[in-house]
């Protein structure tokens, strides 16, 4: 990787704060919701809807997708795969992870 530049943020640190935090949550609430799906994934057994109280609260919905195994294809027709590779580049923002070494010195 090259050497990444650094600018400084301390005139928006209140934004800053702000997504680290929403991050952080989102993470939380995103972990909660996947073990809550699994639980009542397997309560469901093989019934397609759930009830509390006697009414519906949820749905099972199955969706199937089709794949295409680029590996495989590319070990098997490297010359036609990299004809077909196309690169696309998205943007995000990461959470360095602190070095606490250089923390504590």
């Amino acid at each position: 990787m090259l050497d990444p530049k650094t600018v400084a943020l301390d005139a928006i640190a209140p934004a800053v704060a702000r997504w680290r935090a929403a991050r952080c949550g989102a993470a939380r609430l995103a972990a909660t919701a996947a073990q809550a799906e699994k639980d009542i994934i397997a309560a469901l057994g093989d019934a397609d809807i759930g009830t509390v109280d006697g009414r519906p609260v949820v749905r099972r919905d199955v969706q199937e997708r089709q794949g295409f195994a680029f590996g495989l294809f590319r070990t098997e027709h490297p010359e036609l795969a990299d004809r077909y590779i196309t690169r696309r580049r998205r943007e995000s923002l990461k959470m360095p992870r602190l070095d606490t070494e250089a923390e504590a010195s």
